[in-house]
């Protein structure tokens, strides 16, 4: 979004200036991804899977006109596939059309063909001959792959779409006489919630915090204790707690441990399975499948995920040569005594540190120019 504001409140000759600044800004992560052992290309079924998706009988394109599409039905409020809701839109962009003067004589800028460029490029994964030459990028040119979940794309016109149903709500209101002009503004606000209710209030009071079992916590004071690759199984990309309500979430180890986690990354949606980017999982697998043990020299911890009987997540002979350290209602961590003692690649170490430093620094002297020039 950053980029995309600088693109359209900024003069061409700036741009040089503020794309070395965006450079630099995100070096740690463009560094990071640079001496990744993972491959930069994704499977290109992950376009289909991820691409907008219809959520009533009026299609994709509606959809995202309408700011959905999200291809993940967990997470889009269920009354977004109310056969209702294309009327909302159509109401919604008559309203965005009438308000498009005024944002073009209050701001004069690029903005609104970025914002199109972006629904242009959400909506082509939709259409057939799209998805096609998506697929070839996505599985053919490194870093492709961030063209998959299209829908994110929209985000500049869904801002854009914000901005101009307020002011052609406006433009309405200053036609109309000063009562019937504010009963008019009120109705537009009840109508968009009305439209959405259960996106309101935090997704009508399902967005909660979730407290962890303290099994979670145990586990990973003793892997912060003696640092290590943790492998966390069974393998599977998302999961289900009885704590969390049964929802469906991505394995939270890689994000709850402090030492680098070998997570599945293989992502299921319905009946369709993207093969993942790490080159160490069909090593793993292939244990699985023939029944050896899965800890290597590189692993130094194995974090088994259960429900009740640890039979049921993992066969005993995957085990072999661990140690059990830990053992809760909810996980089991192994020890992988032969494991060899991590030698950190400085190599890869110094590349990224350095990066960090430029971010840091960009941002810094950023900052300080704003100051001073805000006393001027």
């Amino acid at each position: 979004m950053a980029a995309v504001v600088c693109l359209a409140l900024l003069p061409w000759r700036r741009w040089g200036a503020v794309a070395g600044i965006l450079l630099l800004v995100n070096s740690p992560w463009l560094v990071a991804a640079a001496i990744s052992d993972a491959t930069a290309r994704s499977d290109p079924a992950g376009v289909a899977a991820f691409a907008a998706r219809a959520e009533n009988w009026a299609g994709a394109t509606v959809a995202l006109l309408g700011t959905g599409g999200i291809w993940n039905q967990e997470t889009t409020p269920a009354s977004r596939s109310s056969p209702l809701i294309p009327f909302l839109t159509l109401g919604l962009l008559v309203l965005a059309i009438g308000g498009y003067q005024l944002l073009r004589a209050r701001m004069p800028s690029r903005f609104p063909a970025i914002a199109l460029a972006g629904l242009a490029v959400a909506a082509l994964s939709t259409f057939h001959f799209g998805a096609t030459a998506v697929a070839w990028l996505v599985e053919n040119l490194p870093g492709a792959g961030l063209l998959r979940d299209s829908q994110k794309f929209a985000l500049p016109y869904a801002l854009l779409l914000v901005l101009c149903v307020a002011l052609g709500a406006e433009r309405l209101a200053d036609k109309l006489p000063a009562e019937p002009g504010r009963a008019l503004l009120v109705g537009v606000m009840v109508l968009i919630v009305g439209g959405l209710p259960d996106l309101a209030f935090g997704g009508a009071g399902a967005l909660k915090p979730v407290r962890y079992p303290a099994d979670w916590e145990a586990a990973a004071q003793l892997v912060r204790a003696d640092p290590g690759q943790v492998l966390s199984l069974p393998l599977s990309e998302y999961r289900t707690y009885s704590w969390n309500r049964d929802r469906t979430v991505l394995d939270p180890a890689p994000r709850y441990f402090s030492a680098p986690v070998l997570a599945d990354d293989t992502l299921v949606v319905g009946d369709q399975v993207i093969a993942g980017e790490n080159p160490r999982l069909p090593e793993i697998r292939a244990r699985l499948a023939s029944g050896e043990p899965v800890a290597s020299g590189a692993i130094r911890w194995v974090l088994v995920q259960y429900r009740g009987d640890i039979s049921e997540a993992v066969r005993p002979e995957h085990l072999r040569g661990l140690e059990l350290i830990f053992a809760g209602p909810h996980l089991a961590l192994y020890s992988n005594l032969a494991a060899a003692a991590p030698e950190p690649d400085r190599r890869r170490h110094f590349p990224v540190i350095a990066a960090e430093i430029a971010a840091i620094l960009t941002m810094i002297v950023a900052a300080a120019a704003i100051a001073v020039s805000a006393r001027r």
